[in-house]
C-alpha cells in the first residue's frame, strides 16, 4: 500500500457542539495540568532538600570498599570496577560481554495522521507505513477501508522488546540490584553475526524476518536491534546494607538510590541529582505550560466555528479568530503557569518565597511613587515662596522681560507676582514646578515674548537654585503648557 489521503466534513451543526463539548473539556484539562503542575512544583523542592540534607551526611567511600563501620549510613561509592557475568538473548543467541543487554523490535506498519479536529469544516487523515515500536490498532483508523491494514502485525515472546540484567554484577565490595543495573543505560549498538532463532536472518546491524525485503518491505514486517553497556566503572549514592547498597530515604521521604557511570566523587554526584531535578522541572514547566495555554485557547473555538460559517469572508475570519485566541491562551496560559509556580513555592518553601516576594513588592512601590514624583504634582508654600522669588529677581534683572504668573490654582493661590512690563494686563499664566521641570499654563498670547526669557532653575527638595543661562521653552500648542528644561 502506498501513501493515500481520506477526508470528512464535518456539518457546520456538528462542528459548533463539539466546540461547545470542547470548552468543559478544555477547562476539566486546566484544572489537570494547574494540578500537575502544583505537584511538580512539590516535588522539586522535596528533592532539593533532600538533596541538601545528602550533601551534609554522606560518607565517601573509596574504591567500593565495605567498611563495617559505614553500616546503615548514607555513602557515596566514588567509583569501582564492576563485575559481572556475562548476559545473553537466549531466543536469538545474541550474547555479549555486558551486565546489561536490550533487545528493541520495531514493525513495519500503516499508520495513521490527522489533520485538523472535529471542529474544522473538513479534517484530513493521511495514510503512510513506517517502522514503529509500538503496535498500532488500524481498526481505530478514520477509514474503514484501513481498518485491517495492520492484522498481518505478529505477535508472540520473540516481538516483544526486552533487557537482560546480570543476575551478580558487582561494584567493588558491593552488589547492585537490577534497577541500579537499569540506570547505566543499554545505548551502544552491536551487530549480531548470527541468530539460532527460527524464521529469522540477520542483516546488517538488525536481525530481520525470513522473506524480508530491504526494497519493498511490507505490512508485518519485523525490525530487531540489539543495545549494550559499556560501562566499566560505576559510582553509587545509596546506603549500605551488608554487601547491599540500598535505598536512602531522606527526612521529607524522598528515595535516593542513584548510580552513575564513572569515577565521580560525592559531591559530583549531588550536584548530578540537583542537575537533573532542575531540567526535570524546567520540562515538566514548559510541556505543561504550552498544554495550558493551548487549553485556554480552545475556549475561544465557539466563536472561531461561528464566524467561519459567515459566507465568502468565514474562511478567513475564521484563521484570524484562531490567532488571536493563541495569542490570548500564550499570555493567559503563561501568566496562570506563573503565579501556580509562584504560589507553589510560597507554600512548600515560606521562608524563602515570602521575602522575595516581599522584595519585589517593596521595588514595584518604590518604582510607583518615583514615578509619581517625576508627574505634576501641588508643591508646597515653601516651594512656590522660593520659586516665584527666584523668578522675580530673574524678572528685575531683565529689563526687556516682563512676568505675569502665580503660584498654586483656583481663585486663590498661594503666592502672586506680577510685572506688567510687556504682556498685555489680564495675560495671567500659572506656573507649577514638579521635579526639574516648570509648566506654564493658562497663557493666551505673546509667545515670542515668553521665548526670550532668560531663566533656568533646579528643584532639589524645598530649594530652588538659580543656574542662569537660557531657558528653551517646548511643548507650546495653544493655552496649554511649556516645560522649560
Amino acid at each position: 500500500m502506498t501513501k493515500r489521503v481520506y477526508t470528512v466534513k464535518n456539518k457546520a451543526g456538528s462542528r459548533f457542539l463539539n466546540s461547545a463539548k470542547g470548552i468543559f473539556t478544555a477547562l476539566g484539562l486546566i484544572v489537570f495540568f494547574s494540578g500537575w503542575l502544583v505537584k511538580n512544583e512539590i516535588r522539586s523542592v522535596k528533592n532539593i532538600r533532600a538533596f541538601e540534607e545528602v550533601r551534609k551526611n554522606y560518607t565517601p567511600v573509596i574504591n567500593a570498599q565495605r567498611l563495617s563501620e559505614n553500616e546503615g549510613r548514607l555513602v557515596a561509592v566514588e567509583g569501582g570496577e564492576i563485575t559481572f557475568t556475562p548476559v545473553a538473548d537466549d531466543f536469538f543467541g545474541v550474547a555479549a560481554n555486558t551486565f546489561h543487554l536490550r533487545r528493541d523490535v520495531e514493525f513495519f506498519q500503516r499508520t495513521e495522521t490527522r489533520h485538523g479536529s472535529s471542529t474544522d469544516a473538513e479534517v484530513t487523515y493521511t495514510y503512510d507505513n513506517a517502522w514503529s515500536a509500538t503496535r498500532i490498532n488500524s481498526q481505530g483508523f478514520q477509514d474503514p477501508s484501513e481498518r485491517n491494514a495492520n492484522a498481518a502485525v505478529p505477535v508472540g515472546v520473540a516481538y516483544s522488546a526486552k533487557s537482560f540484567l546480570s543476575s551478580d554484577a558487582k561494584v567493588g565490595d558491593f552488589s547492585l540490584s537490577q534497577s541500579q543495573l537499569q540506570q547505566l543505560r543499554a545505548s551502544v549498538m552491536i551487530n549480531p553475526s548470527e541468530v539460532i532463532a527460527d524464521n529469522f536472518v540477520v542483516g546488517g546491524s538488525y536481525v530481520f524476518n525470513a522473506g524480508y525485503n530491504p526494497s519493498a518491505p511490507k505490512i508485518g514486517d519485523v525490525r530487531i536491534s540489539f543495545f549494550i553497556c559499556d560501562v566499566t566503572r560505576a559510582s553509587v549514592m545509596a546506603q549500605q546494607s551488608g554487601t547491599n547498597l540500598l535505598g536512602y530515604i531522606a527526612k521529607n521521604g524522598v528515595e535516593i538510590n542513584r548510580v552513575y557511570p564513572g569515577n565521580r566523587s560525592g559531591a559530583q554526584m549531588v550536584e548530578m541529582m540537583k542537575s537533573e531535578n532542575e531540567t526535570e522541572t524546567w520540562a515538566y514547566r514548559l510541556v505543561l505550560t504550552i498544554f495550558i495555554c493551548l487549553c485556554f485557547g480552545a475556549l475561544f473555538t465557539p466563536v472561531q466555528v461561528l464566524v467561519s460559517m459567515i459566507p465568502f469572508v468565514g474562511k478567513f475570519l475564521g484563521k484570524a479568530t484562531g490567532k488571536v485566541a493563541q495569542v490570548i491562551g500564550v499570555i493567559v496560559g503563561v501568566a496562570l503557569s506563573l503565579l501556580i509556580i509562584s504560589l507553589s513555592w510560597i507554600a512548600v518553601r515560606p521562608l524563602v518565597a515570602i521575602p522575595l516576594l516581599v522584595v519585589v513588592v517593596g521595588l514595584i512601590v518604590i518604582a510607583r511613587l518615583r514615578g509619581k514624583n517625576k508627574g505634576q504634582s501641588e508643591p508646597s508654600a515653601t516651594d512656590a515662596n522660593s520659586a516665584l522669588s527666584a523668578l522675580a529677581n530673574i524678572a528685575s534683572a531683565s529689563a526687556n522681560t516682563g512676568l505675569v504668573g502665580k503660584w498654586g490654582t483656583g481663585n486663590e493661590p498661594a503666592v502672586e507676582i506680577r510685572s506688567n512690563t510687556m504682556l498685555a494686563s489680564g495675560n495671567e499664566f500659572t506656573i507649577i514646578i514638579s521635579g526639574n521641570t516648570l509648566h506654564i499654563t493658562g497663557f493666551q498670547g505673546q509667545s515670542a515674548d515668553l521665548g526670550s526669557v532668560n531663566f533656568s532653575f533646579n528643584v532639589e527638595g524645598n530649594a530652588v537654585t538659580w543656574n542662569g543661562g537660557r531657558a528653551a521653552l517646548e511643548g507650546w500648542s495653544g493655552q496649554t503648557w511649556y516645560r522649560m528644561g
